[in-house]
């Protein structure tokens, strides 16, 4: 299974645009060796690139514009895809080889060479644009839940609050730990009030962990 993390761009029916993010993968894969897929994983991660997802139904709580989101796709959905990425260029280089060949025979190879890679260029284009405008489907969609404790050194609060937190979410979110005395806008804004838990640049709680709070965050993101 790939995963990749996006947000939520747009909502249109039962069908949502992401915006992927860039994030980490395995080194063989961000080297484009190993399992092969590295080409189509570097797809999903340049900069700007987006889908379309059918959301589907069944979903109690559905997702917003600005949701982070977790897009989780299987072998059987990248075989789909890749086939798309792969054949098309594929496809484009022989029909431009033997097409130009045929317009341009005087020419002989130099007919054959520029035919297939212009055949390429447009099957890349092809298979990029057939990716960008046809809804897919994830295997999994969820939305990606990142708590944010803001905190500071010596803290005793900070520590008895981060001690009940991540038992809770442990396999279930993310959790990152921010200290406010490393920016002044954090020190500004949290400072006097810590610890205080975010979800998402949403304010939870502050000083004690509201564990009502969290598992709503937490249930939200498994529906």
């Amino acid at each position: 299974m790939l995963y990749q993390a996006g947000l939520v761009a747009e909502i249109s029916r039962s069908r949502a645009r992401i915006e992927f993010q860039p994030g980490a993968v395995c080194q063989g894969c961000a080297s484009g060796h190993g399992c092969g897929l590295g080409p189509l994983i570097a797809l999903f991660r340049r900069p700007g690139y987006e889908l379309w997802v059918d959301l589907g139904g069944g979903r109690q709580n559905p997702i917003e514009i600005g949701d982070p989101v977790r897009i989780g796709l299987s072998a059987a959905q990248l075989i789909k895809i890749s086939s798309v990425a792969y054949l098309l260029p594929i496809i484009g280089m022989l029909t431009g080889a033997w097409l130009l060949t045929i317009l341009l025979p005087q020419f002989g190879d130099v007919s054959a060479a520029t035919g297939a890679g212009l055949g390429i260029v447009a099957g890349w284009g092809g298979a990029c644009g057939a990716e960008d405008s046809r809804p897919g489907h994830a295997d999994q969609l969820s939305i990606e839940t990142e708590f944010i404790v803001y905190s500071r050194r010596g803290c005793h609060l900070c520590e008895v609050l981060l001690a009940e937190l991540e038992p809770m979410i442990r396999g279930r979110a993310r959790i990152r730990v921010r200290d406010v005395d490393d920016d002044p806008e954090w020190r500004s804004t949290y400072g006097e009030r810590i610890p205080v838990v975010c979800v998402n640049d949403q304010e939870i709680c502050e000083y004690q962990l509201d564990r009502q709070a969290v598992w709503n965050k937490i249930a939200r993101a498994a529906t």
